[in-house]
């Protein structure tokens, strides 16, 4: 004898609402309050141009530990480097510019002045001497397990975008030498670029 079930399955109430809001394409605005979300702060945004006078190589990156100036000097010694100067933006305790160099007083002071306009919390900075191109020591650096963040890494004119807010400073962006673009490459300016780079003994 057929027999004529007589359950009833009763879904969550959260489950309802939430099937109804996909049918209704709906999702509930993200309130801010009560959150650790600031409504009423708005960050100060500045570009901060970093001075260079001699094109130098620059690399700018962020950090998590005071050992950084020491740890990258280190690294770029090992790549053969002679000259170059690193600066470290300390975001706690005394709050210092830490600072290594090869002993070239004037790398050490770009790279120390830079790292104070900056002034971006575990920021670090690093100059490198006449006729030597980050390239040469990038990879050493950013293998480092104290290094969280490369920036940029360059001999162009340099800016640095940097957002402050009560508690700090702290880099959102860099400007790279110059743009837009003027267009797009040849097959001659494709030629001469490879020449360039085997000049410079890459391939």
């Amino acid at each position: 004898m057929l027999v004529r079930s007589t359950t009833r399955i009763i879904l969550p109430r959260c489950t309802s609402i939430l099937h109804s809001r996909r049918r209704r394409n709906f999702a509930p605005p993200m309130s801010t309050k009560g959150s650790q979300y600031d409504e009423a702060f708005k960050p100060d945004v500045k570009i901060v141009k970093i001075v260079n006078p001699k094109s130098l190589g620059v690399i700018i990156g962020t950090s998590h530990f005071m050992a950084t100036p020491s740890e990258i000097a280190h690294s770029i010694s090992g790549a053969g480097v002679e000259d170059f100067g690193v600066a470290f933006v300390e975001a706690s305790g005394p709050q210092l510019v830490r600072t290594e160099s090869s002993g070239d007083p004037s790398l050490l002071e770009l790279a120390t002045e830079n790292a104070k306009r900056v002034g971006a919390g575990h920021a670090f900075i690093v100059v490198l001497g006449e006729g030597v191109f980050p390239v040469k020591v990038l990879s050493r650096i950013k293998n480092l397990d104290l290094v969280a963040t490369i920036h940029c890494a360059t001999n162009n004119p340099l800016q640095v975008v940097v957002a402050a807010s009560d508690q700090g400073r702290g880099i959102i962006g860099i400007v790279d030498g110059k743009s837009p673009p003027k267009g797009v490459e040849s097959v001659e300016d494709a030629a001469e670029r490879q020449r360039t780079v085997r000049g410079l003994g890459y391939h």
